[in-house]
């Protein structure tokens, strides 16, 4: 894959799982995790985190930004099947899960998108 950074894929799809793993279970503690929206928003805070690390990577095309999201994705799945279900019974079954890392696996490739457009502005100026 063109422009992609082994390294910076996994380092930070570690860091975007314990991101995630450290407010869920602030979540839990406060008691509010259970609670659909706060479950949404932990999802959208996932796109968030993930775009910003997205932007730090710099992929230049489709490919690798794919690639990051399905790195990231793998290595908080397979995080989780390790740590998280013993932390949350039934984890796999919430509909919030499935939606945050669907967020997770195209973040990386919206912010190629915006990149882009931004760039395409700037030429047309």
């Amino acid at each position: 894959m063109n422009g992609f950074n082994w390294s910076k894929a996994l380092g930070f799809g570690v860091l975007i799982w314990v991101a995630l793993f450290l407010l869920v279970w602030a979540t839990i503690g406060l008691g509010i995790f259970d609670v659909v929206w706060t479950q949404i928003a932990l999802a959208i805070m996932a796109a968030v985190v993930t775009y910003l690390f997205a932007v730090n990577a710099k992929a230049s095309d489709l490919g690798p930004t794919l690639g990051y999201g399905a790195v990231f994705t793998a290595i908080g799945i397979g995080l989780d099947l390790i740590f998280s279900r013993q932390l949350i019974t039934g984890l796999f079954g919430l509909w919030t899960y499935y939606l945050t890392y669907a967020l997770i696996l195209f973040a990386p490739s919206v912010e190629l998108g915006l990149r882009g457009s931004r760039i395409s502005a700037d030429i047309t100026r």
